[in-house]
């Protein structure tokens, strides 16, 4: 049974999911898809937001779509693993491992090349069981030392990179990696 306190931030996650949608559709009625896009860019009104809201947070979550696929994947009866592959400092195997710690037999592997996110990825998550965390880089051969390019630390993620590439592509025309390279070894995934 619900709480009163409960039911009051539901119904004001409710309210404010409500505007939002109704503030989707005016503006779009208004000034048309393309404008509607931009003013919610720059009012910072992004889809994602709405999801969060509706789905329980109050603060927006990154990549609310996908949330909603892992756990709609994991809550099936035969669901009993995931692999987070550059799984920074842990947030999806810490959302994975609450939903699959009930199953028996469940296995998560985190893996992370970047020697500051692992720390605080093995921190956050020492103590739960069925978690293997593995310190190299998804390649196409296993035990190669790799060039690894790391990502540009960001300030208001306390330093910490984002991003960090073998084979950088896009990164470099994004501008997301330092000019910091280190040897990682490698790991290729096989069942």
């Amino acid at each position: 049974m619900l709480s009163m306190r409960e039911v009051a931030v539901k119904a004001w996650i409710g309210i404010w999911y409500v505007v939002y949608v109704v503030l989707r559709v005016l503006l779009r009625l208004l000034i048309g898809r393309h404008r509607r896009n931009w003013v919610q860019y720059v009012l910072g009104f992004h889809y994602s937001r709405g999801y969060s809201v509706k789905y329980g947070s109050l603060l927006p979550r990154y990549e609310p779509h996908v949330y909603r696929v892992v756990r709609n994947v994991l809550r099936k009866e035969n669901s009993k693993s995931f692999i987070d592959v550059g799984a920074f400092t842990g947030e999806y195997t810490i959302y994975t491992y609450k939903i699959l710690r009930r199953k028996p037999g469940f296995t998560i592997v985190a893996v992370e090349p970047d020697s500051r996110n692992y720390k605080l990825l093995w921190k956050a998550t020492r103590r739960m069981t069925g978690i293997y965390l593995v310190d190299e880089a998804v390649f196409i051969r296993d035990g190669d030392l790799v060039k690894f390019r790391v990502g540009k630390g960001q300030a208001w993620l306390y330093g910490l990179a984002v991003t960090g590439s073998i084979w950088p592509t896009y990164h470099i025309e994004a501008k997301l990696l330092s000019d910091q390279t280190t040897l990682i070894r490698t790991v290729r995934l096989t069942h």
